[in-house]
């Protein structure tokens, strides 16, 4: 499915959750959020490249479907330019939690592409003079943003 939306150099909405459906599930918990729980179909798969302490490589699912993977990037390139990047992740209905970004390419930004048509869904991006306290206990502020085409970019630290 992959090789043929590349040759014909089309990709509609529907064809990444078959897509999607398609693939295994990543179990990958370290940034769900434990105070909400995942809806049953929730799914999500990681490719690219990582970097995790002094290990670096490239992720078991990038050599599994590389037209998947190359697809994305194509969405990625035709949607953002020439953004630089190193992780495409894939999900559906995947609630994440609070995380932040401090250490891997500090000066590339982040992108959210919505590769479906959905409701709901917001970006929470932390700032000391934002308009929403998401954690009153530790007084965590910032400001909600909608996800929506062509792209949200902003700031993972």
């Amino acid at each position: 499915m992959a090789t043929c939306c590349l040759h014909s150099k089309w990709a509609p909405f529907g064809v990444f959750g078959q897509l999607l459906d398609g693939l295994p599930s990543m179990q990958d918990s370290r940034h769900s959020s434990p105070s909400i729980d995942q809806p049953s179909d929730y799914k999500s798969i990681f490719f690219g490249a990582y970097s995790q302490g002094p290990l670096v490589g490239l992720r078991a699912q990038t050599r599994r479907y590389p037209m998947v993977s190359r697809l994305l990037n194509a969405v990625i390139y035709t949607l953002c330019g020439a953004y630089s990047h190193s992780t495409v992740f894939l999900a559906r209905n995947r609630a994440m939690g609070l995380h932040s970004d401090p250490h891997n390419h500090k000066e590339v930004p982040n992108v959210l592409i919505p590769l479906s048509v959905f409701a709901g869904g917001q970006l929470f991006v932390e700032s000391e003079e934002g308009d929403v306290c998401l954690d009153m206990q530790n007084n965590i502020r910032g400001h909600m943003h909608p996800i929506t085409l062509p792209f949200l970019a902003f700031d993972a630290q």
